[in-house]
């Protein structure tokens, strides 16, 4: 009988791990689609696509090159490869690497959290709006980023980086 027990716990626990969301996978060329989030993770790969995501996301990752995004409402954005366009109305977090980036978001910090943003490789363009408490990092070289709001915490390395309050 103990036996059986444990076969049905382990069973239990299989079955919970399959029914977790797996992030929605957007893959292709040139590919242009509106894609609701519903809550879930995307994650989008491949060259010159265009996907509007509306609703709640969670971690929104944008690989590849020349991608145009827009969404309105995520957890995290992280962006990497060439020359990808973002525009996001509301995140908790930013993360891009890579180069020839353009990111329009607007951030929101809470008093117990700072929002996030890490900004490495080079020739990034960020225009940043901060609701709440933010800390940026920028490293590498030749970032520009405009932002207005509350003021952040901004730390820099690298060279040839253009800071300006909006």
């Amino acid at each position: 009988m103990k036996h059986r027990i444990r076969v049905s716990a382990v069973t239990l626990a299989l079955l919970a791990g399959v029914s977790q969301a797996q992030a929605l996978e957007l893959d292709g060329i040139s590919v242009s689609r509106d894609i609701p989030c519903k809550g879930e993770d995307v994650s989008i790969t491949g060259n010159g696509n265009q996907f509007r995501l509306s609703g709640e996301c969670g971690q929104v990752e944008v690989h590849g090159s020349e991608q145009v995004i827009v969404l309105v409402d995520a957890k995290g954005v992280e962006i990497t490869g060439i020359a990808n366009q973002v525009q996001a109305e509301r995140i908790d977090q930013l993360d891009v690497s890579g180069g020839g980036h353009r990111v329009e978001a607007s951030l929101r910090g809470e008093p117990e959290r700072a929002a996030p943003v890490a900004v490495y490789g080079a020739d990034n363009i960020l225009t940043l709006g901060f609701d709440g408490p933010a800390n940026v990092d920028i490293s590498g070289s030749g970032h520009q980023l405009e932002w207005h709001g509350d003021e952040p915490q901004i730390t820099t390395s690298g060279s040839d980086h253009q800071i300006e309050r909006r």
